[in-house]
C-alpha cells in the first residue's frame, strides 16, 4: 500500500513537471540610459535563459507620458547581427509597441536588441521616472512561443543614470 506522504510527493513532482515549461526562458530588461539634454535613449536587453533560439520578439515599452514622448526605436547590436529590423508605434499615451522581425530564421543572441529614443516633455516628481518592458513575446525560428518576462527600471534625470528595479514581472505572452 502506498502511503499518503508518497502520494503527496508524487503529486508535487507531477505538478512541478507540468509547471516547468511555464518558467521564463528569456527576459527583456531595461538597460542603463544615455541622457543628452532633453533626449533619453533607453537600451532594451535580451537575457536568454534555457532557450537561446529567439528569432522574433515584441514587447510594450511603458513610460510616463507626462514626462516622455517616444521618438523612435532602433535596432541594437544583437538585432543587427541577426539581420532583423525594428518597427515601433505608439499604442496609446504611455505605451510604445516594439516588434523585432526579419525575413530570415536567424536567431537573436543575448544583448542589446533595441534602443528606445525618447524626448523629455515634463519633469517627474523627485527627478525620477519609471519605465517598464511588458507584454513580452519571444518566438523560435519555427514560430513556437518561448516563455518570457519583462522588467522595470527607473530613469533618474537628476543624476543621469538608471537604477534597475530588482522586482521583475511575469509578462509571458
Amino acid at each position: 500500500m502506498i502511503s499518503r506522504q508518497c502520494l503527496r510527493l508524487v503529486g508535487a513532482m507531477a505538478l512541478c513537471a507540468l509547471l516547468a515549461p511555464l518558467a521564463a526562458a528569456g527576459a527583456l530588461r531595461v538597460g542603463s540610459p544615455t541622457i543628452d539634454g532633453e533626449n533619453v535613449t533607453v537600451p532594451i536587453l535580451l537575457e536568454s535563459g534555457a532557450d537561446p533560439n529567439v528569432s522574433a520578439l515584441d514587447f510594450r515599452f511603458n513610460y510616463d507620458p507626462e514626462v516622455f514622448t517616444p521618438v523612435t526605436a532602433r535596432a541594437g547590436g544583437a538585432t543587427q547581427a541577426a539581420n532583423k529590423q525594428v518597427q515601433a508605434s505608439l499604442s496609446s499615451p504611455g505605451e510604445y509597441a516594439v516588434v523585432i522581425i526579419g525575413m530570415n530564421q536567424n536567431t537573436v543572441e543575448a544583448g542589446e536588441v533595441a534602443h528606445i529614443m525618447m524626448q523629455k516633455v515634463g519633469d517627474p516628481p523627485n527627478g525620477r521616472s519609471n519605465v517598464r518592458v511588458a507584454r513580452t513575446t519571444l518566438a523560435a525560428p519555427d514560430g513556437a512561443e518561448i516563455p518570457s518576462e519583462g522588467g522595470t527600471g527607473t530613469i533618474d534625470l537628476g543624476e543621469g543614470r538608471e537604477v534597475p528595479d530588482t522586482e521583475d514581472e511575469e509578462e509571458s505572452g
